[in-house]
């Protein structure tokens, strides 16, 4: 009598519908079988082994999980995962961002007890080399919380240039700092300002020269500043410019587009679209900022070559404003990175070359096809034919993507 007593307090403690005499038969039979208030089935060899199932849950087992994944982007993951108990709990798949693991999908199991689903991996594991990943599984009457170890995934990328051009990466490192001071010579962005500030030069095609040093100097001495004639921080600043345009003025590089599942065909139609995406932006010589800061024939091609995840360093954005790298086409057109296709081999995605008529590069364009370029030409940023002579002779043709 005092065993069924215990019984039927341990069975009302845990919430359950069994009635005493099921109970008391559970401790006698090895083999019994146990109804919750949801009308599941749950199988345990004695009493205890019931009772403990319910109240405290079994331990959530997870099988079929592949921790060390090293994939190529164009394909996908998917791992066969065998869960028990399963009872239709919910298994988040989660990714680990900024410290905190992240839920991006949750798959419902099925009502049985052992349940095997095809889980397949979300698309974000193709946007970058590493990712970390994990199972996860809320505690409950069925079963115990479960976490997986961490998944590592390495991501490969699906195209890739032939190791002697430049290869396709995941992000632009800027290696030149754009809070450079300015002196006779320079153009672009950060010389336009000063220049727009004393009112003076062209704003195509700001330099700093002669009249800039003069302007600065007596601007200088006003302020009680060493008249260098240079601009440094200290004279911007005081010019009324913000520090922050002090080093990102002249420094703009468009972020990568692509990712690791990016196809040959993709890469160049990214580089297009960035090109297309400065139409009627205004030339400013020396420069390559945003789309509507302004640009010249160089710096348009680095800042679509850049969306694509190529950067032709040493030739730079910052480069671009100093003296002497006024044509960064040259240095485009000399470089051994890219590869050199006769003309009448020209195909979409291609950078196309100028010359003048004593043979120096003058410009650059980017090939559309049917014989057209987008281009950077005073006084904007332009779709135009190919061969007219107006932008000099063809010097040659150089492919990005090989």
């Amino acid at each position: 009598m005092i065993r069924k007593i215990i019984c039927t307090v341990l069975v009302s403690f845990v919430v359950c519908s069994v009635s005493v005499s099921e109970c008391y038969g559970a401790a006698e039979d090895t083999h019994s079988i146990y109804r919750d208030n949801s009308s599941q089935v749950m199988h345990c060899r004695n009493f205890m082994e019931c009772f403990s199932e319910t109240l405290m849950g079994n331990s959530t087992s997870v099988s079929g999980i592949d921790t060390d994944i090293v994939r190529k982007a164009d394909s996908d993951i998917i791992d066969q995962v065998t869960v028990e108990p399963a009872y239709g709990r919910k298994l988040e798949l989660q990714m680990y961002e900024q410290g905190r693991w992240v839920t991006k999908q949750t798959v419902k199991l099925g009502n049985g007890r052992k349940e095997t689903i095809n889980l397949k991996y979300p698309y974000e594991w193709k946007k970058t080399e590493y990712t970390k990943w994990r199972i996860y599984i809320a505690g409950s009457r069925y079963g115990r919380e479960y976490s997986s170890i961490p998944v590592r995934i390495t991501a490969r990328r699906y195209y890739q240039n032939p190791p002697q051009y430049i290869q396709i990466s995941n992000s632009i490192v800027k290696r030149d700092s754009g809070g450079y001071d300015l002196s006779y010579g320079y153009m672009g962005l950060k010389v336009k300002a000063v220049n727009n500030y004393f009112g003076i030069g062209d704003s195509h095609w700001p330099r700093y020269d002669d009249d800039t040093e003069q302007h600065v100097r007596e601007f200088q001495r006003e302020k009680g500043i060493e008249p260098s004639g240079k601009v440094d921080k200290k004279t911007w600043l005081r010019m009324g410019f913000s520090e922050k345009d002090w080093y990102t003025l002249g420094s703009y590089v468009t972020p990568v587009k692509s990712d690791l599942s990016s196809t040959k065909d993709q890469l160049v139609e990214i580089m297009i679209s960035t090109a297309m995406s400065y139409r009627n932006a205004p030339y400013v010589v020396g420069a390559s900022g945003n789309t509507s800061q302004g640009t010249d024939c160089s710096g348009l091609v680095m800042q679509a070559l850049y969306s694509a995840g190529v950067d032709p360093y040493p030739v730079s954005v910052v480069r671009h404003s100093k003296p002497g790298y006024e044509y960064e086409s040259r240095n485009l057109f000399k470089s051994s990175r890219f590869r050199k296709i006769p003309y009448e081999d020209r195909k979409r995605g291609d950078i196309i070359f100028f010359e003048s008529d004593e043979g120096v590069i003058i410009h650059v364009g980017i090939y559309l096809g049917n014989d057209k370029m987008v281009h950077s030409w005073p006084d904007k940023v332009m779709v135009s034919p190919v061969d007219t002579g107006e932008w000099g002779g063809i010097a040659g043709v150089r492919r990005v993507f090989n």
